[in-house]
């Protein structure tokens, strides 16, 4: 999540490869003299959003459980389940 809030900037330019946290006020331009690329967030909001929902299924519990039916695994202890519900 840092990456994202942190506010980098790139050029979509492979000639240029401008790397930036200041917006251009000027649209999406990059602010290199002489560029005509594009500038978007190195980290998008699609990215933030995959990591989330990533972390969101590595700690659901009840998921877990649901998947591993009928399967061979240690029953969880009751502070395991705690801990796996205060991450999700």
């Amino acid at each position: 999540k840092k990456q994202y809030y942190a506010g980098w900037m790139v050029c979509d330019d492979s000639s240029c490869a401008a790397r930036t946290q200041q917006q251009s006020i000027a649209g999406n331009h990059c602010l290199t003299r002489g560029c005509q690329g594009r500038m978007h967030p190195e980290y998008s909001e699609k990215m933030l959003f995959t990591q989330t929902k990533y972390f969101e299924n590595l700690f659901d519990v009840a998921r877990a459980r649901q998947q591993a039916k009928g399967r061979k695994f240690p029953e969880l202890t009751s502070d395991d389940v705690n801990v796996f519900q205060l991450l999700h």
